[in-house]
């Protein structure tokens, strides 16, 4: 899909580095960070805990991973990307 995925926490980059490495997806996350303060980077699409979060930036929200090998609720994300895709008009270029 051409996107970047970063992971954020309030509980700071590094919790958000294990959790990754906890689910096996470190390789497909191309930054960590903390959500205090100012979002380093552009969202186009958030997966967040925090329903707020969600609908500020457009996504998706979830519970809270509370540390479970066999979490499967991000498998809806996919689906949930293509159709704000298909809500938002392009970007200009």
């Amino acid at each position: 899909m051409g996107h970047h995925v970063y992971l954020w926490s309030s509980g700071g980059g590094a919790y958000a580095a294990h959790a990754a490495w906890l689910l096996g997806v470190e390789d497909l996350v191309f930054g960590c960070f903390g959500k205090a303060g100012v979002t380093p980077v552009s969202v186009d699409f958030v997966v967040d805990d925090q329903p707020i979060m969600a609908e500020r930036y457009g996504g998706y929200a979830v519970a809270a991973f509370e540390g479970d090998r066999g979490d499967r609720e991000l498998l809806g994300i996919p689906e949930a990307v293509e159709a704000q895709g298909r809500e938002r008009p392009a970007r200009p270029t």
